[in-house]
């Protein structure tokens, strides 16, 4: 019996994207910034909103 070939992406790989997706639009309508969210980070500081 031939292996089973799937076409497609996995629903996991779907969630995967809209939940970045997501994340990715939030931050943007946001107005934050990853560099000062890095920066922050790296200075070990609360970031301002």
């Amino acid at each position: 019996m031939p292996a089973v070939i799937r076409t497609g992406y996995w629903p996991d790989q779907i969630l995967l994207h809209w939940v970045i997706a997501a994340r990715v639009l939030f931050q943007r309508v946001r107005g934050g910034s990853m560099t000062q969210a890095i920066e922050a980070a790296e200075e070990e500081e609360a970031l301002s909103t």
